[in-house]
């Protein structure tokens, strides 16, 4: 199998193991599916029915991007490096099966959204889509640049998430600019992949 794929499949069994990446695995995943059951068990307003959803979709997203903080940094450097493994492969074993799930969940979430006509339910997917891959890629990147400090990754990136609330707050949609900003910080890091900081 190619070398993503070996990893991605580690990924998944230290994942499923008791420990952190687990815990903010089984908490995106329960948020993911309220997101979706909500359209099943609410009878309100379908416009209000879907800003439910999206916040439980968003919670989801924060959950999948802290494990991906996790399991990027989660490898000491010096037990990477000697590995056939680039920087590739290690952003492809996190960042496909994240897209997967994202993907999943967004057709769900179409097929569940029967009160709202079918353009708005495809417009809702693509809408939802955008801020899914944004928050999910920050955690990512920010694990890439850390190896062997997930908790460090982690807090950054909780960080970067709560300035970008409290942007929203201040000034309407100027947090989506802090974490398009914190995506941009978080992927030109990812050079320290190849030479990690010194503690």
């Amino acid at each position: 199998r190619s070398r993503w794929r070996a990893l991605a499949t580690r990924d998944a069994l230290v994942s499923l193991r008791a420990g952190s990446p687990r815990a903010r695995l089984v908490a995106a995943a329960l948020a993911l599916a309220l997101s979706v059951l909500i359209w099943f068990v609410l009878h309100r307003e379908p416009l209000e029915t879907r800003a439910l959803s999206f916040a439980a979709f968003t919670l989801a997203c924060t959950g999948l991007g802290a494990w991906a903080a996790w399991r990027g940094a989660g490898d000491p450097a010096s037990a990477v490096r000697p590995l056939p493994i680039t920087l590739g492969d290690a952003w492809r074993a996190r960042a496909i099966p994240l897209l997967l799930v994202l993907a999943s969940v967004l057709v769900l979430q179409m097929l569940a959204a029967q009160p709202l006509p079918p353009l708005l339910r495809v417009g809702t997917a693509l809408t939802w889509a955008i801020p899914a891959v944004l928050v999910v890629f920050i955690g990512l990147h920010l694990g890439l640049s850390m190896p062997g400090r997930p908790a460090a990754a982690e807090n950054l990136y909780y960080g970067w998430l709560g300035v970008g609330l409290v942007s929203s707050l201040a000034i309407p949609l100027f947090g989506w600019g802090m974490l398009i900003g914190a995506l941009i910080f978080a992927t030109r890091r990812l050079s320290r992949w190849h030479t990690p900081e010194v503690v």
